[in-house]
């Protein structure tokens, strides 16, 4: 409707502000989608004041953000946001500083995520915004899953979707759903994490949001990649593992965080596949992930995906470049790179690549080396019932503290947390 009230506009603010209801429309629809450009266009077609040039450029960077292109994101979020504050645009303000919370914690920058969760939070205090405490409570679920504070971030979840909910944010409870799921599969917690994901896209579905949709596959795939296929799933999946491995063929695909998530967990799936052919798939889909995670800067995953890639390389027979990309993403981790993701398949990609290379203690200290993240995850978790999930329901964890047991090398802490697990 918004659409069709944009083609019979003769001014420009009421042009202005159909094509405002328009961005919003597809923002909330798809907002990576081609369609957006047009409201994107039409907004800056019938700019008339000094409000409606910094709405403009907010929509603009916020679409490039969302396309995962463009260039200088965070100096025009920083401009566009400031321009809103001295202009009393509080909507505005706040739209940009969700955007630039989730881009710091993307990419790493946990303190300056932090900052700008807590601005959103004040903002939803004081100005009477309760959306800003949304996207405040996601930004904060990340920074502390990336810090290892596994039940925190559990919780900062929870406050998200629950704020999506009462706000009546349908599309955001949807997808804050999904990331709840998200966050439950890489503890080990298999039916509370589908459940999450499936009501997240029942609610998408039902609103008929296609990026709600596309973030929900997403996060159902990389349960399947962790937890193993189920028939069940096998519609729901099928579009996008179908997508996925035509991009294993392709030059070029858009590298937002949805779309690199599939391709992802698609390479995961394809790596727990046996034979040469499933482990060329999952290299290529690896590669071309880590290096679309590089370019468009999202940090907070590369470590990770660097460690998939050694695994599918090895398997492969490519063995020295196992051997660089292991070595590079423990570095990585060693010297403080964030981690959204558990890193034990880093050091088992290592541990193997030195094994495979006769070198048995470098092989051991690789396990060794393992411990301190695997240990800190394990902290954020400690005194409740999902550490012992935590390495018997995945596997990549409990083959690092298998092995580590067998070299004695497991950290008292962790033998405490649960020493019959471990033993076992």
């Amino acid at each position: 409707m918004a659409e069709a009230a944009l083609m019979y506009t003769a001014d420009k603010p009421t042009m202005f502000a159909r094509a405002l209801l328009v961005d919003d429309a597809w923002a909330r629809l798809d907002p990576r989608a081609a369609d957006r450009e047009t409201a994107v266009l039409a907004l800056e077609d019938a700019v008339f004041d000094e409000a409606s040039r910094v709405r403009t450029a907010g929509a603009r960077v916020r679409y490039d953000h969302a396309r995962g292109s463009g260039s200088d994101i965070v100096a025009r979020l920083l401009a566009t946001r400031e321009s809103a504050k001295q202009l009393g645009l509080v909507e505005e303000e706040a739209r940009c500083t969700a955007t630039l919370a989730a881009r710091h914690a993307f990419g790493g920058e946990l303190e300056a995520a932090e900052r700008e969760a807590d601005y959103l939070l004040e903002m939803a205090e004081t100005r009477g915004m309760p959306t800003a405490a949304v996207d405040a409570w996601q930004s904060v679920a990340v920074v502390r899953q990336t810090r290892g504070e596994l039940v925190s971030a559990l919780e900062a979840r929870r406050s998200a979707a629950r704020a999506a909910s009462r706000a009546g944010l349908k599309e955001r409870e949807a997808m804050l759903s999904v990331n709840l799921g998200f966050a439950l599969t890489t503890i080990g917690a298999r039916r509370e994490a589908r459940q999450a994901i499936e009501t997240g896209l029942a609610i998408a579905h039902e609103i008929g949001s296609t990026g709600a949709i596309r973030h929900g596959r997403m996060n159902l795939l990389g349960w399947t990649a962790t937890f193993g296929m189920d028939p069940e799933l096998e519609a729901e999946l099928a579009e996008p593992r179908a997508d996925a491995d035509a991009a294993a063929n392709s030059v070029w695909v858009t590298p937002d965080r949805a779309t690199l998530g599939v391709l992802f967990y698609r390479g995961c799936e394809w790596l727990a596949t046996s034979g040469a052919e499933a482990a060329t798939r999952a290299e290529a889909l690896f590669q071309i992930t880590t290096e679309a995670y590089r370019a468009t800067d999202n940090r907070d995953v590369i470590p990770v995906a660097l460690g998939m890639w050694a695994l599918a390389a090895h398997e492969c027979g490519h063995f020295e470049h196992a051997m660089a990309l292991a070595e590079e993403a423990a570095t990585l981790i060693e010297q403080g790179a964030p981690s959204l993701l558990n890193e034990s398949p880093v050091f088992l990609a290592l541990h193997d690549a030195y094994l495979h290379g006769g070198d048995r203690p470098a092989a051991i200290a690789a396990i060794g080396r393992g411990m301190g993240p695997l240990s800190r995850r394990l902290q954020g978790l400690r005194g409740t019932s999902y550490a012992p999930i935590f390495v018997s329901e995945l596997p990549q964890n409990e083959r690092l503290l298998r092995r580590a047991e067998e070299y004695g090398l497991t950290p008292p802490d962790v033998k405490a947390l649960f020493p019959d697990e471990a033993a076992s």
